[in-house]
């Protein structure tokens, strides 16, 4: 994933950027524990260097990051903190329409 930002996102042979940004897939797992952000930002600082990523914590294929950090109670400061990480990182941000609310997961039945 960063690898492929980092290969999107550098200078060409004219000086100038292929794309001026690239979707980032990292953070789209169930893992977001302190041990795991910190491998994938140092990751992105050794790969990505000057390319810019599009930060996603979720999207429409996958549960909302309510449900899928949070559990079935996801806790209202944990999603204050993620969009404040999301909102913190080097790039610029990608929210899922309800994320800003917290939304969970909707029940499909």
């Amino acid at each position: 994933g960063l690898a492929r930002v980092a290969e999107y996102t550098r200078a060409g042979d004219d000086g100038q950027p292929r794309l001026h940004m690239a979707y980032c897939f990292d953070l789209l797992g169930a893992p977001h524990d302190a041990p795991f952000l910190h491998q994938v930002f140092s990751r992105f600082n050794a790969v990505v260097g000057g390319g810019w990523p599009c930060w996603a914590i979720t999207n429409h294929d996958i549960p909302r990051v309510a449900t899928r950090w949070g559990g079935a109670n996801p806790s209202q400061a944990m999603l204050r903190a993620a969009a404040a990480l999301q909102f913190s990182l080097r790039g610029s941000s990608c929210i899922y329409q309800g994320d800003e609310l917290g939304l969970p997961e909707a029940d499909s039945r």
